[in-house]
């Protein structure tokens, strides 16, 4: 039988406020529901639509483990001009889950000068783990690329994030070559405390990276839930962003 809930309070910030789309578009690309089945991880709900799947491997890690391990995959290898994917995931009490990819997530040429566009929101409940570990995204030459997450996570819960890219393909001579990249990752306590609000862009026009570092950048951040409620409750004022929690690098 099922135990304890996967749901939570939603974060005063929604896909819905976030996402300047009809209702119609609003309708999720995929559901991921875990719940505590028989005192394990369990996947309860699993939804996916074009372009989106999700592939759900029994072998990822030994069945002593009690992890649920799930893959996102698009449709043709990539992000096509104008693909908007939005999908949400929630993590109930106590239940560990695994997000992540097989290969890097390749966003491919704009057509017209569309942007191709990611949504997703989480939910961690008490007690519960949730990591993201994609691969790195790519962007080919002209792609533009935004991609939004909210996560609303209990006081107790637990939160592993990776948000990286890299500069291009490097084979064909595509380094920074892209028109725009934009990552937006916003954290919420309990579902009305907001914890890290970050924002990241970066374009052809971007000073920063026209023609100054040419190697691959890999932007990875990663948060301690405690950390930063302490750090709330201290400042009374959430962080815009932690220097100690979040790193950019150039190799």
């Amino acid at each position: 039988m099922l135990e304890g809930t996967c749901m939570i309070h939603r974060p005063v910030e929604t896909m819905a406020m976030a996402m300047d789309l009809d209702n119609s578009a609003q309708t999720p690309t995929g559901r991921i529901v875990i719940q505590k089945v028989a005192g394990r991880s369990a996947v309860t709900s699993l939804f996916a639509r074009y372009p989106l799947k999700f592939i759900r491997p029994t072998k990822a890690v030994s069945s002593q483990v009690d992890v649920v391990w799930i893959y996102t995959v698009s449709f043709g290898g990539g992000i096509v001009t104008g693909d908007l994917v939005y999908y949400t995931i929630a993590v109930g009490e106590g239940c560990t889950a695994v997000l992540t990819t097989q290969a890097s997530t390749k966003v491919y040429k704009a057509v017209g000068g569309k942007c191709s566009e990611q949504f997703f929101e989480a939910q961690v409940g008490s007690n519960a783990l949730l990591a993201i570990l994609p691969d790195p995204v790519t962007c080919f030459s002209t792609a533009r690329y935004s991609q939004r997450q909210i996560f609303n996570v209990a006081s107790d819960g637990n939160l592993v994030l990776v948000d990286w890219l890299t500069s291009g393909r490097h084979k064909r001579g595509e380094i920074w070559d892209f028109e725009l990249y934009k990552s937006t990752n916003n954290i919420y306590l309990d579902g009305n405390q907001p914890l890290f609000l970050d924002s990241a862009k970066v374009g052809t026009h971007t000073e920063a990276y026209n023609g100054k570092n040419k190697g691959e950048k890999f932007r990875v951040v990663w948060w301690s839930i405690a950390e930063l409620n302490a750090s709330c409750k201290e400042s009374k004022v959430p962080p815009k962003r932690n220097l100690r929690s979040s790193s950019t690098c150039f190799v």
